[in-house]
Order: structure tokens, then sequence, then C-alpha cells
């Protein structure tokens, strides 16, 4: 008995140690969005100030609405947290993918806005706004979802349970502070952003995948 306990606390520690390796990645990732969208925001407002404000707008309402909804679904579901985690971080990738596509999308439609409404710069400035929102929700909410998802991996007792969320919590600010460091001052300037925003979509499925693996084990 004392065996088999110790095999299945060992387990958990190696899958808490996976989860946090993950949610480094993510904060990471997460950043590396942000920046390039950034960029590309700045094109369909022509102003930094205004796409700065829709980015943080945009990852704040999704990372609320993904924590709520998808952390009360999560404590509900029988699949495995680290199951779930790959699923939304392989959707976190597929959609940041179509966010360009959308962006451009969007542009010409909000050339025409001024024309077609007779509308203010600050009504354009909302509509603008609106549809940056609209475009960034789903990725920023799937985003949202990873943490109430990967929590459940690191919570143990009850006593310990706001210590363990509340370190996953640092180790994903940490990889997010190396995500904008590196995209910033080494990755965009060597690459771009189109094949910044491919490449940090594309990590997200090979990042999936250890934790869809592991949710087997």
């Amino acid at each position: 008995m004392r065996g088999t306990s110790g095999g299945a606390e060992s387990g958990t520690t190696s899958l808490r140690r996976v989860a946090i390796g993950l949610f480094f990645l993510s904060g990471a990732a997460g950043l590396v969005y942000e920046v390039v969208w950034l960029r590309l925001l700045v094109l369909v407002f022509g102003s930094a100030h205004f796409a700065v404000t829709a980015i943080l707008t945009a990852f704040m309402a999704g990372l609320a609405l993904g924590a709520f909804v998808i952390g009360r679904w999560v404590d509900r579901t029988p699949h495995h947290p680290l199951a779930v985690y790959g699923v939304l971080e392989i959707g976190v990738g597929a959609s940041a993918l179509t966010v360009p596509m959308l962006v451009g999308g969007i542009r010409p439609v909000l050339a025409a806005l001024p024309d077609a409404l007779g509308a203010s710069f600050y009504t354009e400035s909302l509509l603008r706004f609106l549809l940056a929102l609209a475009v960034l929700l789903v990725p920023t909410t799937l985003l949202g979802g990873t943490l109430p998802v990967l929590s459940r991996l690191v919570r143990g007792s009850v006593g310990s349970a706001g210590a363990g969320v509340g370190g996953l919590y640092a180790v994903n600010v940490a990889g997010a502070v190396l995500g904008v460091v590196v995209t910033g001052f080494v990755v965009l300037p060597l690459a771009g952003a189109a094949l910044t925003r491919t490449a940090a979509a594309a990590v997200n499925v090979p990042h999936a995948l250890p934790s869809l693996a592991a949710s087997r084990a």
C-alpha cells in the first residue's frame, strides 16, 4: 500500500512539473501574440495609443471570460486537465493564425465606414475598437482558460491550493516577460512580423502534444 501510495504521489508530482513547464511556455507564447497583434492593430487604427488600448482590453476581457467559462466547465468535466489544456493550446494556435486574415478583411470595411455612415472620428474609432475586440476575443478567451485548467493539476490540500496556483501564475508571468523581451528585441527585428506570428502559432501544436501524451500516462 505504501509503495502504491508513493508511486501515485510521484506521478502527481511529475504531472505538476509538466504543468509548470507548459505554463511557462504558454506565458511566453501569449506575449508573443500580444506584441505581434499590436503591430497589426496599429495598421487598423493608425495610432499606437488606440492599438494598445484595444490589445489590453481584448486580453483582459478574454482572460477573464476564459477563466470564468472554462474554469467552471473544467471542474465538472471528467477529462484529464492536461488533455483539456492540449486542446486549448491547439485552439489558440489555430485561431491565432486567422487573426491576420481577419484584420486584413476588416480594413477595407473600416476604410469605407466614414463615407457610408458619415461617422465622426470618435464613432469611427469605437467601431474599429469593437471589430478588433471581436477578432481577438476567441484566442484570448482560450488563453484565459489555461490557468484554471492547469490549476486543477497543482491543487494539493486546501491549505496549499493557493500557494500552488500562485506559483503557477508566477511561472506564467515569468514566461510572459521572456516572451516580450525575446520577441521585441530579437525575433521581430530578425524575422519580421509575418514570420514571427506564424512561428508563434505553429509552436502551439508541438507545445500541446506533451500535455496530451502526459494525460494518458
